[in-house]
């Protein structure tokens, strides 16, 4: 068997294993702070739409376009200054009924909510940027614009970013640094992830344990670290010498506690005079599945 074919059957196992398992029973629920690396077990849905309002995307004044329509240099448009909208604050009340002889301006903040209303000029329906408007010399309170404003211009509407009911984190996707700041933008605090599947690795040699030759266990210690890379919660359970009956033992004894997903080992399963993994795994009801690959060392198909 080639090593593309072994593989995928051991992926084949994988899924139909997964399958049997209780959906409830192979998910936790982790704080986004700590999700990163994990495998989203569900859609994760906006409970809400960010920005929540109608915003500005620049510091500078909001006013109506229609103003602007013919400004120029020459002949700029004019706005009467009432209030500032600084980031979390509410925009300031303008009375009904009170007659301005120029359009208002409220000065407004990145991300601060923008002002409803009508103003004399029209509704505020964007926002000038400091550096395209001045304040009049001659009149406290006025600015003014000497180009025109585009509608909606500097303005961020409401769901521009992020919409209710809009999927934040696919099922399946692994969480990422990326996803945070969206997640937390809607309130989302913690995300349902798939569970790490646990490992078990064993190394096997008499050579490891005798203690009679300078033989150290080099696998052991990289198989347990290459699974936690990979993503699994894996824990080192130590050397097993080249005897059947205890292999038989020793492994039918970690099934049977059903602690592990996955139990790896390392030696002992080649045709050797000691190589006693294969058996040992057939002796206690083991199902072997594929014996060897079509592999060099440092090759594969």
């Amino acid at each position: 068997m080639s090593y593309t074919a072994a593989l995928q059957r051991i992926r084949d196992i994988a899924r139909d294993q997964r399958r049997r398992r209780s959906s409830t029973g192979s998910q936790e629920r982790v704080p986004i702070t700590e999700g990163v690396g994990r495998i989203a077990a569900c859609d994760h849905v906006s409970p809400l739409s960010t920005p929540e309002f109608d915003s500005s995307a620049m510091d500078g004044f909001a006013i109506s376009s229609a103003h602007t329509l013919h400004a120029s240099p020459e002949t700029p448009a004019s706005f009467r200054v009432r209030g500032i909208i600084a980031a979390g604050e509410e925009p300031p009340v303008i009375p009904d009924g009170v007659v301005e002889d120029i359009p208002l301006a409220v000065e407004i903040m990145t991300g601060a909510k923008f002002p409803t209303g009508e103003t004399p000029g029209g509704p505020f329906d964007a926002c000038v940027k400091y550096e395209d408007a001045r304040y009049c010399p001659e009149q406290e309170g006025i600015i003014l614009v000497s180009k025109p404003v585009s509608r909606n211009a500097n303005r961020r509407f409401a769901g521009e970013d992020i919409a209710r009911g809009d999927i934040v984190l696919e099922a399946g996707q692994t969480l990422g640094t990326t996803h945070i700041m969206p997640l937390a933008s809607v309130a989302i605090d913690s995300v349902l992830v798939v569970k790490r599947p646990s490992v078990g690795v064993l190394s096997t040699g008499k050579e490891l344990v005798s203690g009679q030759a300078a033989v150290r266990d080099v696998n052991g210690p990289f198989l347990t670290v290459a699974c936690r890379e990979a993503g699994a919660s894996a824990s080192f359970l130590g050397t097993i010498t080249d005897d059947r009956d205890i292999l038989m033992k020793e492994i039918g004894e970690i099934t049977r506690q059903s602690v592990y997903d996955v139990l790896v080992s390392s030696g002992a399963v080649s045709a050797g005079k000691y190589d006693f993994v294969r058996t040992a795994l057939e002796a206690i009801g083991g199902e072997v599945v594929f014996h060897g690959l079509a592999i060099r060392v440092g090759q594969y198909e």
